[in-house]
């Protein structure tokens, strides 16, 4: 008896493991439409003395349920007015900035793939590597 054990176990694992695949397959992502406003923060880690350096704007994002987006607000000197498109899927965002360049630019452009996170009213996403985090923490004001 033990012995046919063994061998169903590896046959219900993977049956388990196809099973959790099907319940999230056909639940569509609500995609965040409409005027978000809140704080954009960059935040830069120094080693040499370790210490970090944040900078503020408060900004207004604007999008579209056809993937157009446009940033707004304060965008004199951390964060550029910006517009373009955005996709998503259940964890990221990406936005294709269309004013943004290849040369360096003083101001953060919108652009790029960001983990978010959206229940209809609190849209937040980030994109972060070892020493610099952009973090956009809106809510939604239309």
């Amino acid at each position: 008896m033990k012995h046919s054990f063994k061998f169903l176990l590896p046959a219900l694992l993977i049956l388990a493991s196809s099973c959790t695949h099907l319940t999230n397959q056909n639940t569509p992502v609500p995609v965040p439409t409409g005027k978000f406003s809140g704080k954009f923060r960059s935040i830069h880690l120094s080693y040499n003395p370790v210490k970090y350096d944040t900078v503020k704007a408060q900004i207004i994002l604007t999008t579209t349920s056809n993937g157009n987006f446009k940033i707004t607000g304060d965008t004199s000197t951390v964060i550029a007015g910006s517009h373009g498109l955005f996709a998503l899927d259940n964890v990221y965002i990406q936005f294709q900035d269309s004013t943004k360049t290849v040369a360096k630019q003083a101001k953060k452009h919108l652009n790029g793939v960001y983990k978010y996170y959206y229940d209809g009213t609190t849209f937040q996403f980030v994109a972060s590597n070892d020493t610099l985090s952009h973090q956009y923490d809106l809510k939604r004001s239309n």
